[in-house]
């Protein structure tokens, strides 16, 4: 699956879910120090990625300090297995 793909339906699932816009982020921004997502925050993103994209990720490979970037990759990653 194309990264810019999953780019796409990560900065969708941020803006439904939580309302950051795309131009608010980058891919340099941490999901706990810069957004304040929470561990259940991030099981959620998880579980949207997965539902939407087919792409399994264990909520237990981000934290607070893992950024959109660190998480597009990781998504990336998976979907070429």
């Amino acid at each position: 699956m194309e990264r810019e793909r999953i780019k796409e339906t990560l900065l969708s699932i941020l803006y439904k879910e939580y309302g950051y816009e795309a131009n608010e982020l980058s891919e340099d921004t941490s999901f706990g120090g810069d957004l304040g997502l929470d561990s259940l925050d991030r099981f959620n993103i998880c579980y949207e990625i997965e539902r939407k994209l087919n792409i399994e990720v264990d909520e237990d490979e981000i934290d607070d300090n893992t950024t959109i970037g660190n998480l597009i990759d990781l998504a990336h990653k998976k979907s070429r297995r």
